[in-house]
């Protein structure tokens, strides 16, 4: 799964190891013909890929949910929001499983263990608009750039023609959203 670098440093034999927002690292070697990075022999060109995404093979994988993923996505939301287990939320969104009226997206671990989940919805009445959805990360997971992957992937998914995203959340995730200025970072207005 993509994930933002936001340092470096270098391993004991002296490669560049890209720190990612995950908490992982990965080698960014410059080892041509086999693996051309000249960026990373600078200073300036590390810097200039602060904020670049790298795929983080520990993460996880990020697909496209299938029917067989509902269980564990229930699951999700119990752990995630477990004094509402019972409640109006899980009956929305099994009911949201249940007809798919989205693109959603699901990260899964190598053991097949769901992650996190994310989607977004076009508006039926005016196909200019969306709605970021369901996004979920599993509570051992969070801050680890899970859920900022999902809905990246999630906007990235965007049908041609959306223009602006709604954004509905919980007041607790509203700083999560804002901080990330999802919308605007991908040329989206965003809503609320």
């Amino acid at each position: 799964m993509e994930q933002a670098i936001i340092g470096y440093h270098r391993d004991a034999e002296g490669d560049w190891v890209a720190e990612l927002a995950c908490g992982h690292g990965q080698h960014v070697r410059h080892k041509p013909p086999w693996t051309v990075r000249p960026w990373v022999t600078t200073e300036e060109g590390r810097q200039s890929k602060l904020g670049a995404l790298l795929e983080c093979k520990r993460c996880g994988t990020l697909r496209p949910y299938v029917p067989a993923d509902r269980d564990a996505c229930l699951v999700l939301l119990r752990r995630s929001v477990p004094e509402h287990s019972a409640s109006e939320d899980e009956a929305q969104f099994r009911d949201f499983l249940n007809r798919l009226p989205a693109s959603y997206f699901v990260v899964e671990d190598d053991q097949g263990l769901l992650l996190a989940s994310g989607g977004l919805v076009v508006e039926p009445s005016d196909p200019s608009r969306a709605k970021l959805c369901w996004c979920i990360v599993d509570p051992d997971r969070q801050r680890q750039g899970l859920g900022r992957a999902v809905a990246l992937h999630c906007l990235r998914a965007a049908p041609a023609g959306v223009s602006r995203v709604h954004l509905e959340t919980s007041h607790e995730r509203e700083g999560f959203y804002e901080e990330l200025a999802l919308a605007a970072a991908h040329g989206l207005q965003s809503e609320r």
